[in-house]
């Protein structure tokens, strides 16, 4: 049997599980390692501040994995990476017959990629604006969930975010605007204590407010889809460093489920049914927003399903 070792973060909700299992289908062995150490909150303070740390002592745990000696890889996946460096693709190459990897963050937010992407067999990305810029191939992402019947919908417009940059201010104006005449349903997931203090120094009057919402635990994945396609709509904001599709682009589209989203980038996606997408962004007129709720609200979308097959396809092309 082949053998592929993953390297992913492994506290990116359930992510990690769905590729195991689809490059498993593939005829491979998988074994899984943190695409960074230490793998505490402590080591993610590090990863945030002094990332140079981090490099260091994932390199070294590296080392110590492969020291033990019979670690040969037919493929090595590495998704963002930001515990690895040169001297590590070194070491990868060395135990292995190929190596790819794929981001779905954009160098605006964690720009360490670029450091160490042409030492990769290849490198992609899910970002319009980084593919543009550093010739890169784009591979959109996908949904790991698939719809046998039309969900029933109950919940008008939901909310389930893991919180930063300016999600709180979007979530919290769409509220404004239309909680007297919807159903919402919101769930805000925070990281941890340190991202929770830089999040109330950023909004401290928003934190009070969504306080009974926000969460140390996430969802699991059946409740996230739960939450998700029970929706008619849901809410969707990216990060202003990033130009590509979020997963939950693609996770609502196979539960047919309309997004209200910032990014206008979901209008360049093929994979996407762009009727099922509104595009709002904070500052402008709310009058267009609440007439497509309005209008919507009891039409029926149509779904529109990239499945991780596809995906991984797309990867391994």
């Amino acid at each position: 049997m082949k053998k592929c070792l993953l390297i992913t973060p492994l506290s990116f909700y359930n992510f990690h599980s769905a590729i195991v299992k689809e490059i498993s289908s593939r005829g491979y062995f998988v074994d899984l390692m943190n695409d960074e150490y230490p793998e505490t909150l402590f080591g993610q303070f590090l990863g945030n501040f002094f990332n140079f740390i981090v490099r260091r002592i994932t390199i070294r745990r590296f080392s110590d994995y492969f020291s033990q000696g019979g670690k040969h890889y037919d493929l090595i996946i590495i998704f963002k990476g930001r515990g690895v460096s040169i001297n590590l693709l070194d070491l990868l190459r060395a135990n292995s017959d190929r190596v790819i990897s794929y981001n779905w963050d954009s160098f605006g937010y964690f720009n360490g990629p670029l450091k160490w992407l042409n030492n990769v067999d290849s490198y992609k990305t899910f970002d319009f604006t980084d593919s543009a810029n550093h010739n890169l191939n784009r591979v959109d992402l996908f949904s790991e969930y698939v719809v046998d019947d039309f969900p029933e919908k109950n919940i008008d417009i939901s909310c389930v975010m893991k919180n930063h940059s300016d999600r709180l201010v979007y979530l919290d104006k769409i509220y404004a605007l239309l909680a007297n005449d919807y159903i919402f349903k919101v769930f805000i997931y925070e990281k941890n204590v340190l991202t929770l203090v830089r999040n109330l120094l950023k909004h401290p009057v928003l934190i009070y407010k969504w306080r009974k919402h926000i969460h140390f635990k996430g969802l699991s994945t059946d409740e996230y889809f739960k939450f998700i396609s029970a929706s008619k709509f849901t809410i969707d904001f990216a990060h202003p460093s990033q130009t590509g599709v979020t997963v939950r682009c693609f996770q609502a589209s196979a539960c047919g489920t309309r997004v209200i989203t910032n990014n206008e980038y979901v209008k360049k996606s093929s994979s996407l049914n762009r009727d099922n997408f509104f595009i709002y962004k904070l500052g402008e007129d709310t009058k267009a927003l609440a007439y497509f709720v309005e209008n919507n609200l009891f039409k029926r979308p149509l779904i529109s399903y990239r499945g991780i097959a596809s995906f991984v396809d797309d990867l391994l092309s």
